[in-house]
């Protein structure tokens, strides 16, 4: 984690207050104006969330264009993330006045079952949990959905909703939840019964349904911002809509230019957010279909888009250079061998687009937003790596081509990319141990009050990675053996370590 170690030994003994300064560093200028990425994240803002907070965080992007891009969409229960965006929320604009808004663009090409479970709740504060350092689960949509995308999954319904009741009923009758964990679950679940059941997708109701969790999380005003959680990839589909024709845009060139594709193939060939040219290619071909090789390989990532099946599910894609008369193509093999080919053009990806059966990768959205229009994307220690390699790869293969028609090339040294996931200040102790509180924990505590809201910012940025090891474990040891008493033992050493150093919060 090279990130995490250059972050350490620059900033570790600052002040949490004085590192999310730091994030406001001035960005390599982008290519293109960012006005339509404003617009398209202040219309989405006005269409689910209310014309004052459109005008809110429209005011935020002009006068400080950032965002965070550290969260996976969907209902955000996962500690980390909803530190990060505490973190986020003490930003302050050039006259010193808070922020309004927390701008966050998270990704919604993930799995309801992932490691951050959008698929319902995560309770980290559960007897389980402090059992053998475990989290309890509380779905809210059903078994079948767990694959599906994010992107791409249906509106929950108030059946789900009460079946999540149900269940949040019989934890706490078995002695899983405390009484305070499970009136915050079901004041949570009639806070969703308000939202509109009748919306295009579950992504739209997690954009009103983190903004409903966020508001629960303080007493009076102790934080002034209010959260916008919005799906990355809607925002770069409709920016999309215009590059994709727009032949001085680079996302454009980039993608139908065939010299400047190719070096941007082979630059960004096995670099991780990008794709593993090789085994796509070996999968595309449909040759590994019937062993199923390759077919589970998390790490071959995928090229410029994400198919999506008929089932919710993603397909990688490869990158078919046309012969013999065909176009250019993106074709992929789905979990069940079956074969989707999509037409390499503007037109058909588009279309394809608008008709959900494509969704922009993790290269093409940071393309899209960070490199093409300039915004400050404050991401994950993993994006610190490698949005800088995305950036130089893209440098490269511009100026490779003297034909390229970009306004300008910049040569402007880059700021380091700072991250904020991994740093953690709330926590809750439990016999010796140390866990950290997610959004469940701090409503069931009674909420931040202005007091503990204004302490997080003096924990040292060493302090809140040492307590975000609970999370931060599993991207770093291998989970064999007994991994739970790893995490267990993690959790003992995070007390003695921080115990007394950062925000603990106390339940029922």
């Amino acid at each position: 984690m090279p990130a995490v170690d250059a972050l350490l030994s620059r900033y570790g003994t600052a002040k949490l207050r004085d590192y999310v300064d730091q994030l406001d560093q001035p960005n390599a200028p982008g290519f293109q104006d960012n006005e339509d990425f404003i617009a398209e994240v202040t219309n989405y803002t006005r269409e689910t969330l209310g014309p004052e907070l459109g005008v809110a965080i429209s005011d935020d992007l002009r006068e400080m264009s950032q965002v965070l891009t550290a969260n996976h969409h969907g209902l955000d229960t996962f500690a980390q993330s909803t530190q990060s965006n505490l973190l986020f929320s003490m930003r302050k604009k050039i006259n010193g006045d808070a922020v309004k808004t927390i701008p966050v663009l998270a990704c919604g090409s993930i799995p309801l079952n992932n490691l951050t479970y959008p698929r319902g709740f995560l309770i980290y504060a559960s007897n389980a949990a402090s059992g053998n350092a475990g989290i309890c689960k509380c779905p809210l949509f059903p078994d079948s959905y767990k694959r599906k995308l994010v992107s791409v999954a249906g509106a929950f319904t108030e059946e789900m909703l009460s079946r999540s009741r149900v269940r949040a009923g019989k934890l706490a009758q078995d002695g899983t939840l405390g009484s305070s964990l499970e009136s915050a679950l079901n004041l949570v679940l009639d806070d969703f019964s308000s939202i509109d059941q009748t919306c295009t997708g579950y992504s739209r109701q997690a954009t009103v349904a983190n903004n409903l969790f966020w508001r629960r999380l303080f007493r009076d005003q102790s934080c002034p911002a209010e959260l916008v959680h919005i799906e990355l990839e809607s925002i770069v589909s409709r920016l999309l809509e215009k590059d994709l024709f727009d032949k001085s845009a680079i996302c454009h060139q980039l993608m139908f230019d065939p010299e400047l594709r190719a070096r941007l193939i082979e630059n960004l060939d096995g670099e991780r957010g990008c794709w593993q040219y090789e085994k796509l290619l070996q999968r595309s071909s449909g040759s590994d279909a019937a062993t199923g090789f390759h077919m589970k390989d998390s790490a071959q990532g995928t090229m410029f888009f994400w198919g999506i099946d008929a089932k919710g599910r993603k397909i990688p894609l490869c990158f078919i250079e046309g012969e013999n008369g065909k176009g250019d193509e993106l074709r992929g093999i789905d979990d069940s061998g079956q074969l989707w080919v999509y037409p390499f053009t503007p037109v058909a990806i588009a279309r394809s687009l608008q008709d959900g059966l494509l969704l922009p990768s993790i290269f093409t959205s940071y393309l899209s937003i960070s490199i093409a229009r300039g915004i400050s994307c404050i991401g994950g220690y993993y994006q610190a790596d490698y949005l800088p390699i995305m950036r130089k790869a893209v440098m490269q293969a511009l100026r490779s081509n003297a034909g390229v028609t970009v306004k300008t090339i910049n040569t402007r040294p880059l700021r380091p990319d700072l991250y904020l996931s991994g740093m953690q200040t709330i926590g809750f102790e439990t016999d010796g141990h140390l866990l950290p509180a997610g959004p469940l924990e701090i409503m069931a505590s009674g909420g931040l009050d202005a007091d503990q809201y204004e302490r997080i910012g003096e924990v040292s940025v060493l302090q809140a990675h040492i307590a975000s090891l609970y999370d931060t474990i599993i991207d770093v040891i291998p989970q064999s053996g007994d991994f739970h008493r790893t995490k267990k033992e993690i959790t003992k050493l995070v007390y003695a370590a921080v115990g007394s150093e950062i925000v603990t919060i106390s339940m029922d």
